[in-house]
């Protein structure tokens, strides 16, 4: 049996995906379009001079962990809720992230149930 369906997603946000991984593109895309935002897809080292505002970072922690304080940075100028994943077996890059400060680090494994409901908790930008 499924969950009812309740739409509590704020519409409008921006989020940003830094990835190298084909196959997640779709999913962070499904999962950033049924709660109402538009989704950037970028390469990691174009990020930190971005000019335009965002609302979520989703970062593949493997494409980022030569760059992740720039990112981090950057991601926390805009006050942006950051995500990371990556294989349940690179623990180095979960304790990297989350002592870098990520929000919120998840195994790929779980990426496609989870983002949807981190997704919802996104505040709408104030504009």
């Amino acid at each position: 049996m499924s969950e009812p369906s309740v739409d509590h997603a704020p519409r409008g946000f921006i989020a940003v995906s830094l990835s190298d991984d084909l196959f997640l593109g779709p999913v962070i895309r499904s999962a950033c379009d049924s709660a109402g935002g538009e989704l950037r897809s970028m390469a990691t080292r174009a990020f930190p001079e971005t000019q335009f505002d965002f609302d979520v970072l989703i970062a593949d922690l493997q494409s980022v962990s030569a760059h992740l304080n720039d990112v981090l940075e950057r991601a926390h100028q805009a006050n942006a809720l950051t995500i990371g994943y990556a294989p349940h077996v690179r623990g180095d890059l979960f304790q990297a992230a989350r002592g870098a400060g990520f929000d919120h680090v998840l195994p790929k494994s779980k990426l496609q149930s989870e983002l949807p409901k981190l997704l919802r908790l996104v505040e709408p930008p104030s504009k």
